[in-house]
C-alpha cells in the first residue's frame, strides 16, 4: 500500500482546543506501517552488522596479538 494511500485511510482525533492529539487508521494499513517499521528495522540491523564487521576487518586491534602490539605501538608515542 503507497504511503498515500495510507496517509489518505488516516484520521486524526482532537482535542477541545483542536489540536490533533490521536491517530485513528484502519487495521490493513496499520498492518502495512507495522511490515513497513519492521523492514526498516532490518535494515538498520544489517548496516550496522556490516559497518561492524567492517571495522573489524580493518581494525589494527583484531587478535591477541595484534591488539598487544598495538598498546605497546601507542604506548610509545606516550614517550
Amino acid at each position: 500500500m503507497p504511503i498515500a494511500e495510507l496517509l489518505q485511510q488516516t484520521r486524526f482525533l482532537t482535542n477541545s482546543l483542536g489540536e490533533q492529539t490521536d491517530v485513528v487508521i484502519p487495521i490493513d494499513a496499520w498492518n502495512t506501517v507495522i511490515a513497513l517499521v519492521e523492514s526498516l528495522q532490518s535494515i538498520d540491523d544489517a548496516h550496522w552488522a556490516q559497518q561492524a564487521e567492517q571495522a573489524r576487518n580493518s581494525s589494527a586491534m583484531v587478535g591477541t596479538d595484534l591488539f598487544i602490539q598495538e598498546i605497546k605501538r601507542l604506548a610509545s608515542l606516550d614517550g
